[in-house]
């Protein structure tokens, strides 16, 4: 059985996103540094919510995550979490469209 875990955030994540000359969807989260990208918005909107999957995971397993939460004002909204078996964090985040961008890069501009 898969175990949710929310993560409460003050205030929104925010991902940059825009949609390339090539047609690609990009997005930038500048609080993280992550930089993600899918050929439909769906698509990256699942990418985005992989990414945070992978890297709360991984800093779960490493002892780390409690740290991290610290450091960005964020905290899990139930203490009682269980570090068996599968989990899934629940992240609020929001898409914050810009106009078209060729690149991530020209996106932070």
């Amino acid at each position: 059985m898969r175990q949710i875990i929310r993560i409460d955030v003050n205030g929104q994540i925010t991902w940059e996103v825009a949609r390339s000359s090539a047609g690609r969807w990009i997005g930038v989260c500048r609080p993280l540094g992550l930089t993600m990208e899918g050929a439909t918005l769906d698509e990256l909107y699942a990418s985005i919510n992989d990414s945070f999957q992978l890297l709360l995971t991984d800093l779960m397993e490493s002892g780390e995550l409690d740290a991290f939460l610290r450091n960005h004002g964020w905290r899990l909204a139930s203490q009682a979490v269980r570090q068996q078996g599968e989990v899934e964090f629940d992240v609020p985040f929001e898409l914050l469209v810009r106009a078209g961008r060729d690149s991530a890069r020209t996106l932070l501009q």
